[in-house]
């Protein structure tokens, strides 16, 4: 009551002040020496609140049950560790963390990948070029790309297209020596109108054109192939593959 009295004495009004107020402030001062001793009441959700959705009352009991465990000061003793805070920071980067490559892992799984753009823009292409059908099943020629771990769509497209039938196994060697040579001097090899070099590169080239095409119509950007194409090692790999011995020929 002296803090009543206090108060009133401290409002300068010419009114005095309601009983109603007095009364707020005297169980507010109550529920202040309560709480101080054992703590605010907790309500109970499913009691307080009425509830008849059969789901929302099974979250509810679950919810105050998992608060009843953490309130109980017989578990959880961590919450007396002299580093606490610190171990707390270090449980939430490690659920950040893991959080993060759950996200990695599901972006680079098979079900992410058919709700990307650019996947369904790689489908519509090899449909254009007839590697999947329209059902999206894999064709003959998709099997044969299959089998083919390195330039797939060009060494299929070489040879389905019959490129390599009528070739001698050396030329067929220098033609393939353009996809794996990493080699790359100046501008490149140059050869002579006649030259058998000239004619294999002329059929690389045409057939990486018609890829390129293929994702053009479609408005598709596609790796260009001819830029990992390289000529150099073509005249060397050809006489290597005649049994020529390299020496002179370098």
């Amino acid at each position: 009551m002296d803090r009543q009295k206090s108060l009133a004495a401290g409002f300068r009004r010419n009114k005095q002040i309601s009983d109603h107020v007095l009364k707020i402030v005297h169980e507010m001062d109550k529920l202040t020496e309560e709480w101080a001793s054992s703590g605010p009441e907790l309500v109970d959700l499913a009691v307080d609140i009425t509830v008849t959705d059969v789901e929302l009352n099974a979250l509810l009991r679950s919810f105050l049950n998992l608060r009843d465990k953490l309130l109980d000061p017989s578990k959880h003793t961590v919450r007396n560790c002299m580093r606490f805070q610190q171990h707390m920071k270090c449980l939430r980067d490690r659920i950040r963390v893991e959080r993060r490559v759950r996200q990695l892992q599901y972006s680079l799984s098979a079900n992410a990948l058919q709700l990307s753009e650019e996947y369904q823009n790689k489908i519509a292409v090899l449909k254009q070029l007839g590697y999947v059908d329209k059902s999206g099943m894999v064709t003959f020629r998709g099997r044969v790309a299959c089998e083919i771990h390195h330039q797939e769509l060009l060494i299929t497209e070489l040879i389905l297209w019959k490129k390599l039938h009528e070739k001698s196994p050396a030329e067929v060697a220098a033609m393939l020596s353009a996809t794996t040579c990493q080699h790359k001097s100046g501008e490149g090899a140059v050869f002579g109108k006649d030259d058998i070099f000239l004619k294999l590169k002329e059929d690389l080239l045409s057939i990486n054109q018609k890829i390129k095409d293929a994702g053009a119509k479609l408005r598709v950007q596609i790796v260009d192939i001819g830029d990992e194409l390289r000529f150099d090692l073509m005249r060397v790999v050809y006489y290597w593959a005649n049994g020529t011995v390299i020496l002179p020929v370098l």
